[in-house]
């Protein structure tokens, strides 16, 4: 499967660069967020990330884990984006994205979308007696009836939150 990463030679090179400056900026946010060692703990924060990076970059299956799953997180969080500006266009308010996610079913939403990128990522950086699985797993995910098929569940989901939403009002 092509993957950003690689997509050309230049760019496989550098993916344990970019896993490492990936991993290193997810872990020092999450720790600048959860202040786990106090306030003002940047130095600490910044080493622990450090060695997170270092680790994960070892790992062969780490890097191909997030080589696959960062275009998807990438391509979910455009298609947000170009959804919401889409809504904008056709004449809604422009809304704060914050409040969007907070909301129960765009969050649960986010959430089952993430948790299937991480599995799919787990699934293609699996041992490689799992190489069939990934042919057939892309194979069926891609196919048109099965992507149409999600569409309308989604269509469905959204369509029934909304007519539930004006009945409780």
């Amino acid at each position: 499967m092509v993957t950003f990463l690689g997509t050309t030679g230049i760019l496989e090179r550098f993916s344990s660069l970019f896993v490492f400056l990936f991993v290193f900026v997810v872990a020092f946010g999450i720790l600048e967020k959860v202040k786990i060692f106090g306030e003002g703990k940047q130095g600490i924060n910044a080493l622990i990330a450090v060695f997170l990076a270092i680790l994960s970059m070892l790992s062969d299956r780490v890097v191909a884990m997030i080589s696959f799953a960062s275009p998807w997180f990438v391509i979910v969080f455009l298609l947000i984006f170009f959804i919401m500006v889409g809504g904008m266009f056709f004449g809604g308010k422009g809304v704060d994205f914050t409040k969007i996610v907070q909301e129960p079913t765009v969050h649960w939403v986010l959430i089952i979308m993430l948790i299937v990128i991480i599995v799919f990522a787990f699934i293609y950086s699996a041992q490689p007696a799992a190489e069939g699985v990934k042919d057939k797993t892309s194979s069926i995910l891609l196919d048109p009836n099965i992507l149409g098929l999600i569409a309308v569940f989604l269509i469905g989901i959204f369509a029934i939150n909304e007519l539930a939403g004006k009945v409780r009002a």
